[in-house]
């Protein structure tokens, strides 16, 4: 499945399991940044982390702007 581009302010919804205070399967959270291709988004202990991009599903892409 292709890695599409996304901006900060995308949604994405998290599709691993979940794990207490980090990440709800299910859950939707905001993308802060993308650095090196991994989302940077406030998990569920409220603290910012880098996370791969292939255990998320776009549900909205924020302002990705067309070149």
């Amino acid at each position: 499945m292709p890695i599409v581009q996304v901006a900060p302010g995308a949604k994405v919804r998290w599709l691993g399991k979940t794990d207490f205070l980090v990440l709800t399967h299910g859950k939707i959270y905001t993308v802060r940044s993308v650095e090196k291709g991994w989302y940077r988004v406030v998990d569920d202990s409220n603290d910012d982390y880098l996370y791969p991009p292939e255990m998320f599903e776009i549900v909205e892409n924020g302002n990705l702007e067309t070149l």
